[in-house]
């Protein structure tokens, strides 16, 4: 008999109403030290078609990523990102469970002159949070 996961002291579901955003890449954010779409004056935003608000971050500094534009044989403008292994603790805006895999996989970065996430920018994910 196989489980979908390990059991939940108390028997809390599998699924949340606040995860972990961990991102496993950098992650191109317009507003700096915070996930793609929230900004210092915007502490809510969507992601994955969900409403979350922001509580927490864990993060140190930046890191720069750019690259090599072969079409005009010269360098990418260097840009500031989340560097790999930023976490952040999200909380349902309509305080609705969620479940655990509702963030990963998606790469969550926002589009700063039209530098595609499908790059590797922003691999995010997500774990449960009591």
């Amino acid at each position: 008999m196989l489980r979908e996961g390990p059991p939940f002291p108390g028997g809390e579901p599998l699924g949340a109403k606040r995860l972990s955003l961990c991102f496993a890449t950098p992650a191109l954010s317009a507003a700096g030290g915070y996930p793609p779409g929230f900004s210092s004056g915007r502490l809510s935003g969507e992601i994955a078609g969900r409403t979350w608000r922001l509580t927490a971050a864990a993060l140190r500094g930046f890191v720069n990523v750019g690259g090599w534009d072969l079409a005009r044989n010269r360098a990418k403008p260097l840009r500031r990102a989340l560097p790999p292994g930023s976490v952040f603790l999200l909380d349902s805006a309509d305080g609705e469970p969620t479940p655990a895999d509702a963030l990963d996989g998606l790469c969550l970065s926002d589009p700063l002159d039209n530098l595609p996430a499908w790059q590797g920018f922003g691999l995010a994910v997500a774990g449960v949070s009591r």
